[in-house]
């Protein structure tokens, strides 16, 4: 019997089983071998190699208001993260102020101040803006790692552009 295909939105990355269930997948299709269950409700196809957002698509299709924020948004950004941030590989999810946090398998959970201009939809995602990341991870990183990070932020030139090494010889 031949497998009902995934519509190519769906088999690229995450996707949430009421996602799948938007585009007329079958519930059974959802419970397929050729399917990993990574959380309650979130699907992934075996070898689909998904990265970034579309890797974490699912965790902010589940409700309205859920935003992909912190470490996880640092790195869709391609902000600087000190080596032991970049090795939390935990999903951080957030709610407005007045929801519930979010709990999953590998998910932190935070309730945040949104306002205006503070979640962006980038590939179909809602995450945390580049200025919000920031803030964010103020909370966490020690100061000389927030400065890096922000100059990774701001910086015209991108992760391969050789780093300034000083004045050699002058005086």
């Amino acid at each position: 019997m031949r497998r009902f295909e995934l519509p190519r939105p769906l088999a690229d990355g995450s996707f949430s089983v009421l996602a799948a269930d938007a585009a007329g997948i079958p519930r059974k299709r959802t419970r397929a071998q050729d399917l990993v269950t990574v959380s309650r409700g979130i699907r992934v196809p075996v070898g689909s190699g998904a990265q970034g957002t579309a890797a974490l698509r699912a965790y902010c299709q589940l409700d309205e208001c859920t935003v992909l924020g912190h470490f996880p948004a640092a790195r869709i950004w391609s902000v600087g993260l000190p080596l032991w941030a970049d090795c939390d590989w935990r999903i951080h999810l957030a709610r407005p102020r007045g929801g519930s946090i979010p709990k999953r398998a590998n998910v932190a959970g935070h309730r945040l101040d949104l306002r205006t201009g503070d979640v962006v939809i980038l590939d179909g995602v809602r995450v945390t803006s580049p200025e919000r990341t920031f803030l964010d991870l103020a909370a966490t990183l020690r100061l000389d790692d927030l400065v890096a990070a922000g100059d990774s932020l701001v910086s015209e030139h991108g992760p391969e552009f050789p780093f300034w090494t000083g004045w050699a010889g002058s005086r």
